[in-house]
């Protein structure tokens, strides 16, 4: 899910605010660098790890509540980092990183530039910049396979809905009917489709979880359990 974050953000680069203020609910130009982030994970289907929210602020009060707020200088790509541009001791900017080389950050931001050129558009940035507020690090959708008592693999398989198509769409349904649960006539053809839906949401319920048709880390969890 990280990656494909990233890609969403990198597919957006030249863009003006249009888009984002008017899908998250607005007819005209508001700041728009956290309403770019909440687009992101709306359109992901993520906004239970990113939560939306049109104020740098108040975003990050939602993430400090979900424990994943930080100020070190530890950064991965698919972080959400925040600048303070004035010292003024709270956010006024946002952005996700893309890449982290050394220490340069590559970041990916809405609201870049001032009206009316204000675009999506990449900075780069060192990790050490005193302008650097902190950054949240979301709980991307992850499943850990055990290899050993000491050894663990960390897989990150991508949420998946109906209208999702693919290997991973593919890897679900071939779970689903190894435990028996019909995703069509079609098999494994690698479409989320109305039959791999009813599939899931019937995993879901029999598996105790929120039966939403939506695959997730709970969801990825239960059907990856031996």
């Amino acid at each position: 899910m990280k990656n494909k974050i990233i890609s969403l953000a990198i597919e957006q680069l030249g863009n003006d605010y249009t888009t984002y203020c008017k899908d998250m609910g607005y007819n005209y130009r508001i700041e728009w660098c956290a309403c770019f982030i909440s687009w992101l994970a709306e359109k992901l289907g993520i906004t239970d790890i990113i939560p939306i929210d049109m104020s740098c602020n108040s975003q990050i009060k939602k993430f400090k509540s979900m424990g994943v707020w930080h100020t070190d200088r530890n950064f991965q790509s698919g972080d959400i980092i925040y600048y303070d541009w004035d010292i003024s001791g709270d956010a006024d900017h946002v952005g996700i990183i893309e890449k982290v080389n050394g220490m340069s950050l590559t970041v990916i931001e809405g609201n870049n530039g001032n009206f009316p050129n204000d675009r999506v558009r990449r900075r780069e940035i060192s990790s050490g910049s005193s302008l650097i507020f902190g950054y949240a690090r979301p709980e991307y959708p992850s499943v850990t396979f055990r290899k050993s008592s000491n050894n663990t693999i960390n897989v990150f398989l991508p949420t998946l809905r109906k209208g999702d198509s693919g290997n991973s769409v593919k890897i679900l349904q071939a779970f689903l009917i190894a435990y028996e649960y019909s995703t069509g006539t079609s098999g494994i053809d690698g479409d989320f489709g109305s039959d791999t839906e009813s599939a899931v949401k019937q995993f879901q319920k029999n598996s105790g979880i929120s039966a939403d048709g939506i695959v997730g880390e709970n969801t990825w969890s239960e059907l990856l359990k031996s």
